[in-house]
């Protein structure tokens, strides 16, 4: 039997790889894959130890990805989360400790039902409410595409 750390784990993971996935074949962006289990797998050995200081705590919450528009040559640190309902009080729980630690970054969140992407700033501004994802960004026809690839994995 899976444990509910293990499932939360495999879900986050999930929705990390819709992420990267659906911005590499809408095009248009370089997805890089940046949390700290990604870009010094050492440190995640220190992840619970209390000796940790505050530095290797802003590293072990790094954003998972580096998200570069092609045509603006904007840079987004990017954050995913999977929630398989989203609260605006979870939302904006989060999005006051990515802005502590890694300011200005967004918040992608993957549910079941919608996709959102939004600045963390504006998260907070907005006391957790979050944007869908544009279809600036990812059209309608592959937001579709990978909502239902999500809902694959959803117990029935």
């Amino acid at each position: 039997m899976v444990s509910d750390w293990q499932h939360n784990l495999i879900k986050g993971r999930i929705a990390e790889v819709i992420f990267e996935l659906m911005f590499r074949e809408a095009g248009g962006f370089t997805v890089i894959k940046f949390g700290y289990e990604n870009i010094v797998p050492e440190l995640t050995q220190y992840k619970e130890a209390p000796e940790a200081n505050e530095a290797l705590d802003k590293i072990k919450a790094s954003p998972d990805f580096v998200l570069i528009n092609q045509t603006s040559r904007l840079v987004h640190l990017v954050e995913v989360k999977y929630r398989r309902k989203p609260s605006l009080e979870n939302n904006l729980d989060i999005a006051i400790r990515m802005k502590k630690n890694w300011d200005p970054s967004w918040l992608f969140l993957a549910s079941p039902d919608y996709f959102f992407l939004d600045e963390v700033s504006r998260i907070i501004e907005n006391n957790g409410k979050m944007d869908f994802l544009p279809y600036a960004y990812i059209n309608e026809e592959l937001n579709r595409k990978y909502l239902s690839i999500l809902k694959e994995f959803e117990p029935k």
